[in-house]
């Protein structure tokens, strides 16, 4: 045997041994697992660890994927939301909101698809997108029983939708998109319809869970009001005053919130001037037909450097297993910002001098790592812009608060204990990992008696840098933050 063979055998038994070690001893393992680790970080080993890994189609569920490794041990990756849908013969499909083009004349509740050009390729929800912003053809959602349709207001004055007359009809969005196995394409994502004058572009993204809707001013609007008519079908819905979203529950049960149409935001060209200075106002205007006015903060506008970009989105609700939220002091010392859905979480301290930390929630991790033997875990997150070399801490957090609630005035107190630690790029994309390896030991051993997640804090939260990841609500799947477990079975 080559020395080369004979060292890749001793790493995979060293390996195998030190899970035996975690589970059948109660001696202290941490030399021995910074052995292990050290083996590990051997580019090659880790290389082929993961051009060998082949998944476990048997072990798949709707929010877990399992492979597989060389050295006989397994890899578990916790997605942060649903990944599957089980399809009408229970069988477990992979989400995917890429486009096709529109084929059926019906969809699934009988509606005329006459004037639609793409939908999702699969999902247990469907998007279906029209050839034109036109009055018979709305943003059509469906989800089993539930619909929704959303049309955005082009023929009133006082709609800022109205004040360029004419659109062109849905051009193709193509982008590089990833899927939860990390494999590269281009795909078709979402439709963009332009007006004729240049001065507003609407985009519709799918997504795994809904739409995503992106406005793009490339001047100010006449008015700084945009407005929408919006038909639910099997829901009610309500404008949540405290959050700003519109709230959509089931019309056969009130207490079960169904859906989303998500606070707006906005940023300018400079992309440091971000703002929840947009306001949702509803009226139902007749019978299960409601008008749906955004307005704009009118300063901003005046204010602002074009172009500004306005992002709604419309959502389905489910559960995660991962949960994020940010906080920030200052002024917004008492503001939760879970409500608003925002699509990344921060650490660090952003341009204008306010202190930004992150919760994030890892939700039913015991019943998932039961009989496992975790040799390591990491998070990975992806990062969403901000500034380079910001350093980044997790701590585990000692006390509970729910995301919905958390502020910085009430957050949760910590261990001082390091976590793990990585340091940002500063590049939109870019994968960080997070040491989550003794935290997840202590919930899987039973060490560890509470699972209340954890805090990102940067280590400098004064020299006004800050790192951002994309969140669990982000749009594209593969770049929401996943738990990935390294483990044999006990």
């Amino acid at each position: 045997m080559s020395m080369k063979n004979l060292k890749r055998y001793t790493t995979r038994s060293i390996g195998l041994g030190l899970a035996a070690a975690i589970c059948v001893t109660d001696i202290n393992v941490t030399p021995l697992l910074e052995g292990r680790e050290a083996l590990a970080k051997e580019a090659a080993y880790e290389e082929q660890l993961e051009e060998t890994k082949t998944e476990i189609e048997e072990e798949r569920t709707e929010d877990t994927t399992t492979y597989q490794l060389a050295d006989g041990s397994k890899e578990l990756v916790v997605h942060a939301g649903n990944v599957r849908y089980k399809n009408e013969a229970g069988e477990l499909v992979d989400y995917d909101p890429t486009l096709k083009k529109v084929t059926d004349t019906k969809t699934a509740q009988a509606r005329s698809l006459e004037g639609y050009v793409y939908e999702n390729e699969q999902g247990i929800s469907k998007n279906y997108l029209p050839e034109s912003l036109a009055v018979e053809t709305p943003l059509l959602l469906e989800n089993k029983d539930l619909a929704m349709e959303i049309q955005p207001v082009t023929e009133n004055e006082t709609s800022a939708f109205a004040q360029t007359k004419a659109y062109d009809e849905a051009k193709p969005v193509e982008e590089d998109y990833t899927d939860i196995y990390e494999s590269e394409s281009r795909e078709l994502t979402g439709t963009m319809y332009e007006a004729k004058d240049q001065s507003l572009k609407l985009t519709y993204t799918s997504n795994t869970d809904g739409v995503k809707e992106t406005i793009v001013l490339t001047e100010k609007p006449k008015t700084n009001v945009f407005q929408y008519i919006l038909r639910p079908e099997g829901m009610n819905p309500i404008l949540n005053k405290e959050t700003g979203q519109i709230e959509l529950y089931r019309a056969d049960d009130e207490d079960e919130l169904a859906a989303v149409i998500e606070a707006p935001y906005m940023d300018d060209a400079t992309e440091d001037n971000y703002s929840e200075e947009v306001y949702y106002e509803l009226e139902e205007t007749e019978a299960g037909v409601y008008l749906l006015t955004m307005t704009v903060d009118e300063s901003y506008l005046e204010n602002a450097q074009y172009p500004v970009t306005i992002d709604p989105t419309a959502t389905w609700s489910g559960s995660s297993k991962i949960d994020d939220v940010y906080i920030a002091d200052g002024d917004y010392k008492n503001t939760n910002f879970y409500a608003a859905a925002s699509q990344a979480f921060y650490a660090g301290m952003n341009h204008k001098g306010v202190k930004l930390r992150s919760l994030i929630k890892l939700n039913d991790l015991k019943k998932t790592l039961s009989g496992k033997c975790i040799t390591s875990a990491v998070l990975n997150m992806y990062e969403a812009g901000g500034d380079a070399g910001v350093t980044v801490n997790s701590y585990a957090l000692t006390s509970t608060r729910a995301n919905s609630s958390a502020t910085w005035a009430n957050q949760p107190s910590i261990n001082a204990t390091v976590l793990g630690t990585c340091k940002s790029s500063g590049t939109i994309g870019q994968k960080q990992t997070m040491d989550m390896t003794k935290f997840v030991q202590g919930l899987a051993n039973g060490s560890r008696a509470y699972n209340y997640g954890i805090m990102l804090r940067s280590t400098n939260e004064t020299n006004k840098k800050y790192a951002k990841f994309y969140g669990v609500r982000f749009t594209t799947a593969a770049k929401r933050p996943t738990l990935v477990i390294k483990y044999v079975d006990g």
